[in-house]
């Protein structure tokens, strides 16, 4: 990935409320163009990613919880007849290609918002090519409320007293 030029995009769940709409989004963050009138589909998407194999993508994802409620597997089913797709929601095709590093485009991927990622079939190790990602557990707890601790900013946002209890409540 040596002389990759960085694209920070922010996509965010509240202008939008089709496919249709995601994608012409995603054309104007990519290529800074509107109007292209992109077919939406899969297989488009992944040909506009194509285009973007000269850059590493920061990809935000904001408001990430709405975007999985409106592109469940009903919207999957709308766009979508391939028998492969059956049980995944379009929220998971879409970020399943954002994140295919074999088509040769390098995308970090982070979903913002409230909806538990346990409630999606969504592999948090696919979150980051930069760090190794991974679910917390109940092993864990001591380690995280040490991180908790270091942090002055985060225990200032925090409504609640740091402890295992907390970290435990946060894990559940």
């Amino acid at each position: 990935m040596e002389n990759k030029i960085t694209k920070e995009c922010v996509i965010d769940g509240t202008f939008f409320s089709s496919f249709s709409e995601f994608m012409e989004l995603m054309d104007l963050l990519l290529t800074e163009q509107s109007g292209s009138f992109l077919e939406p589909s899969l297989d488009v998407l992944e040909k506009l990613m194509e285009t973007q194999k000269d850059y590493y993508i920061l990809l935000v994802w904001e408001n990430a919880d709405l975007s999985k409620i409106t592109f469940d597997q009903k919207a999957a089913a709308e766009y979508f007849n391939d028998p492969g797709y059956d049980g995944k929601s379009l929220y998971e095709l879409i970020t399943d290609v954002l994140l295919r590093k074999d088509l040769g485009y390098h995308v970090e991927l982070n979903a913002v918002d409230g909806l538990r990622m346990a409630d999606y079939s969504f592999s948090c190790e696919m979150l980051s090519d930069t760090y190794t990602v991974e679910k917390i557990t109940e092993k864990d707890l001591n380690d995280v409320l040490s991180l908790y601790n270091e942090y002055p900013e985060f225990l200032a946002l925090r409504s609640k007293e740091n402890s295992l209890d907390s970290v435990l409540a946060d894990l559940n």
